[in-house]
């Protein structure tokens, strides 16, 4: 009967330390995706922002470009801050 028990025992055990391990591994791995969503979304929101800004600023920029020299070819960018596809 004791080596039955010794048996019983380890097997609770072993089951125990796997579920363990498991679950650690488990919400390690959510926690290394949450944290790459957020980076990502975090990525996205700051370049939609920035370029917000730069076409918000490029219109500025034009308008004082073209008042000073009308043939400048910079003028004629693109809001986003790209080239022309006359230019490429």
């Amino acid at each position: 009967m004791g080596g039955l028990r010794f048996v019983l025992t380890f097997a609770v055990t072993f089951a125990s330390l796997t579920l363990r391990i498991l679950a650690n591994i488990i919400v390690k791995w959510a926690l290394t995706v949450a944290v790459s969503r957020i980076s990502i979304a975090l990525y996205i929101r700051e370049r939609i922002k920035h370029e917000n800004t730069r076409e918000r600023l490029t219109q500025r920029i034009t308008k004082l470009e073209l008042q000073a020299n009308p043939t400048r070819t910079s003028s004629q960018l693109t809001t986003k801050g790209r080239t022309r596809k006359e230019d490429q």
